[in-house]
């Protein structure tokens, strides 16, 4: 082999490390949560303390007013509580 032919060890054909090509960050600020999710957690968070009965209390009252998703997850809290 002639040292023409030969590859250079001293500059590889590609770059190992191409610096230009790495990703930047997102620049946008970071995203508050939702007030409907935090709404959520608060919720949820109060109906793990209270009883049984407020539990089924609340339940009937979300009925009433026809919010049935409130009513469900009231009446599972219910059901995941020991007797």
């Amino acid at each position: 082999m002639t040292p023409s032919s030969r590859p250079s060890a001293a500059q590889p054909k590609t770059p190992l490390l191409n610096w230009g090509a790495l990703p930047t960050r997102n620049k946008r600020p970071a995203r508050r949560p939702s007030p409907a999710l935090l709404n959520s957690i608060h919720y949820h968070s109060i109906t793990a303390t209270m009883d049984r009965d407020s539990l089924v209390y609340k339940a009937k009252l979300a009925e009433q007013a026809e919010r049935f998703d409130e009513m469900v997850s009231d009446m599972k809290d219910v059901a995941k509580q020991p007797q």
